[in-house]
């Protein structure tokens, strides 16, 4: 799949929101994180009346985001005045791109702001010439596994997990997850 989102290229993902200029994808920095956290506790809310989360809202620590800035791997969707509206944090690792994180303000959600983050980072990751992308969703609730498939992601059989994703799905399942809805998913680059 050729994605043409951190070109400027109009494509698969790139919203008419970014096109009209009303929200830009920037990388991430430290300055970020607290409204990165935010942003993440405010998004639970929307997968938790979905069905797809249980328990209490937590996000993301300054050190986890830290690394995704280490390989920079952290994107930022900001509004006009900079302010952070959803952000993808991914790592590298063995010829694949994992995004371990995606999410989105209430406000800005339904808008394309979590298609054009997906959409930057698998462009990140094919510029850096990973073979595939993997991440970990819910498998019921529309805008997770649907829509990444819509993007291209399969879901993964058992016997096709890598161990990253089965350690990844081992850790989830331990945290509480509902492992009959939890699915690992790949996108492959051609």
């Amino acid at each position: 799949h050729q994605l043409g989102a951190a070109a400027g290229r109009r494509g698969p993902g790139l919203s008419e929101y970014v096109m009209a200029g009303l929200f830009s994808i920037r990388p991430g920095h430290a300055g970020d994180f607290a409204g990165l956290q935010q942003i993440e506790i405010d998004a639970f809310e929307t997968l938790f009346a979905a069905g797809g989360v249980y328990g209490e809202a937590s996000s993301s620590a300054d050190a986890e985001l830290q690394h995704y800035i280490d390989a920079g791997m952290l994107l930022v969707a900001v509004d006009e005045q900079d302010q952070p509206i959803g952000y993808v944090g991914a790592i590298l690792g063995g010829g694949w791109l994992h995004v371990s994180e995606i999410d989105v303000a209430p406000v800005w959600q339904r808008k394309g702001v979590g298609r054009s983050l997906m959409s930057a980072v698998l462009e990140a990751g094919r510029i850096r010439g990973v073979v595939a992308a993997t991440l970990t969703t819910d498998r019921s609730v529309p805008f997770n596994a649907p829509s990444y498939a819509s993007l291209g992601f399969r879901i993964l059989a058992v016997d096709e997990l890598p161990d990253h994703l089965r350690r990844i799905l081992a850790q989830e399942h331990a945290a509480g997850f509902d492992p009959a809805r939890r699915v690992a998913m790949k996108f492959t680059y051609s």
